[in-house]
């Protein structure tokens, strides 16, 4: 069986060698072929359906595209990038950081983050097409971390991926030496007022005197944020509901869980990335159920945009 994703284009870039031919210029497809696991049920008239996705590809998928729409944006800049400094490691920053380095000219990206063991995040990898683990060795030594926020100032340009209650905005005014500033906008098509009041990534941006200013935007689920596991737990929900429509479905499970509870409170990276290779969806029927496409579906909706040049500078 074979899934079709669609992977969002960061802006209508000129300068996409991949725009050509597409029905819509901000996308292009990549295929990845994927294989469901069915077996008897309680009878033999009943059949269990597994997602050959499991919850880490649906997380290594959405950070991915937010890193592909980084990558290209990178690309139409005028600017020569060596020096990235990303803040913030999950889920996003970690992805980001392993797109990053795959780039000839950059000599090395540092990752910054107050929680130390969130480090073993970037020695597993973040390939979207590979169900293997082991990193590029050679690409990941160009990765540093560290959990001191000064050393923001030492980028040519900053990603900050921190969304709610992140970085402060005098942190921000003080990188008179970056170049290029990026943030991770934490609001998305569904947020509510509340949410809304305290997203300060307008602020940010504008506190910025960076001559390249922009935000990434996620949206397309009508999710209330654009937090990578916020995004998978809703295509995980939507899909179920598909699924539970179907002829002959009895009943369906996604793996919906809190699963960033390990990963801040016990501080246990390992079973945090051991527990995510759970299937994505489980379902009992009366027929085998194509539960791959329907989360194809629900991802293929995620679009990632880089807006640019938000707001004046703040010239306080």
């Amino acid at each position: 069986m074979k899934i079709t994703l669609i992977a969002v284009d960061s802006m209508n870039n000129e300068n996409n060698p991949k725009k050509d031919g597409c029905k819509n210029l901000f996308q292009y497809t990549e295929e990845q072929t994927y294989f469901s696991k069915i077996e008897t049920g309680i009878t033999s008239m009943v059949t269990t359906s597994y997602s050959s996705l499991t919850i880490w590809d649906i997380i290594k998928i959405i950070a991915g595209k937010k890193s592909d729409a980084v990558n290209e944006w990178i690309n139409s800049l005028p600017v020569q990038i060596e020096m990235p400094v990303v803040a913030g490691t999950y889920l996003t920053g970690a992805s980001l950081a392993q797109k990053l380095v795959q780039r000839k000219e950059i000599k090395e990206v540092e990752v910054l983050d107050i929680y130390p063991h969130l480090n073993e995040l970037l020695y597993t990898s973040w390939d979207v097409e590979s169900k293997d683990s082991a990193v590029n060795e050679i690409n990941n030594a160009k990765i540093s971390f560290s959990t001191d926020l000064y050393h923001l100032k030492t980028g040519d340009m900053v990603i900050d991926t921190t969304g709610l209650g992140g970085i402060d905005v005098n942190q921000i005014k003080e990188l008179t030496s970056c170049e290029v500033f990026l943030a991770e906008d934490p609001s998305s098509d569904g947020s509510d007022d509340l949410i809304q009041s305290k997203n300060f990534t307008q602020k940010r941006i504008d506190a910025s005197s960076a001559n390249h200013r922009g935000l990434i935007f996620t949206s397309g689920l009508g999710s209330k944020t654009s937090g990578t596991m916020t995004l998978t737990m809703d295509v995980l929900r939507k899909s179920l509901e598909e699924v539970l429509k179907e002829e002959g479905v009895l009943y369906a499970v996604a793996s919906l869980d809190f699963y960033e509870r390990i990963l801040f409170k016990e501080e246990n990276t390992e079973k945090f990335l051991e527990t995510l290779q759970r299937p994505a969806m489980v379902a009992s029927s009366l027929k085998a159920v194509d539960l791959d496409t329907v989360l194809a579906k629900q991802l293929a909706k995620i679009r990632v945009t880089i807006k640019e040049d938000v707001g004046k500078k703040d010239e306080d």
